[in-house]
């Protein structure tokens, strides 16, 4: 049954005299107070005189499950189309509130310190709405990704032609996640595919740096693993913003000095 879209009247809290203002704090969130915490340490009265009123402050969850992430590890940014205002995170961001409210210890643990970059595709829902790298998982686990237009044009190439992969090679979550790109390899040689090959976008953004040695090995590894059915292997890479990845336009970067 889909959510009633009708906004419900606030049980105690009568309404207010024109507009309703939304305001997105971007990178602003919840965590334990003390002199690491940017937030708590800055000179903040017009937020703090609104946290000052329990029953007109609520927190939300805009990270993991709560806005239709794979787990509560993974942080809600712009990429991933995080959702503040959804009914079941409104929920759970009230429970905070609560708990806050009466000093519970707890509340502190109750939501990690997160990027708020929030809205796009789930803002004021009033669901969780399964991002991008949920549906990946969902579609993997159901076989519907092999199901496509495009992945059909692409098998019937397999018996004489190379598989390319082409992508971020990290477990950093929110652009790429190393299970779904091995995932896909093992998917295309179930299906018939002989050779492939990968052209690896190596992290140090989202992972720390120098990870990359890491990632690529166990890549090797594994498509090794595949010797006795597909001919795999790496065939080229390259850095995520030195590539395909530089939404800042900084190719300058690169060139060498004068």
């Amino acid at each position: 049954m889909a959510p009633s879209m009708t906004l419900a009247a606030h049980p105690t809290i009568p309404k207010p005299e024109g507009p309703v203002m939304v305001c997105i704090l971007d990178g602003w969130g919840v965590n334990v107070e003390d002199q690491y915490n940017a937030v708590f340490s800055a000179d903040t009265p017009n937020t703090d005189a609104l946290k000052a009123v329990p029953e007109r402050y609520r927190s939300v969850k805009a990270h993991g499950t709560a806005v239709g992430l794979p787990s509560d590890a993974d942080m809600g940014n712009s990429e991933v189309r995080g959702a503040q205002g959804a009914g079941a995170a409104g929920a759970a961001g009230a429970a905070l509130a609560k708990a806050t409210a009466a000093g519970d210890e707890t509340a502190d643990s109750f939501m990690s310190a997160r990027s708020l970059r929030v809205g796009h595709n789930a803002l004021g829902s009033g669901q969780v709405v399964d991002q991008g790298a949920r549906l990946v998982d969902i579609a993997l686990e159901t076989g519907k990704m092999y199901e496509g237009a495009g992945w059909k044009l692409i098998s019937e190439a397999f018996a004489d032609h190379t598989v390319h992969f082409i992508g971020l090679l990290s477990d950093g979550g929110v652009h790429s996640r190393y299970d779904q790109l091995v995932g896909c390899i093992k998917g295309a040689v179930e299906r018939g595919a002989k050779r492939i090959r990968v052209h690896v976008l190596t992290d140090g953004r989202d992972v720390p740096d120098g990870s990359s040695v890491t990632f690529v090995q166990q890549l090797e590894e594994d498509l090794a693993a595949l010797a006795d059915k597909c001919d795999a292997k790496i065939a080229s890479g390259g850095g995520r913003m030195n590539i395909t990845m530089d939404r800042y336009e900084l190719a300058h970067l690169d060139e060498p000095p004068c």
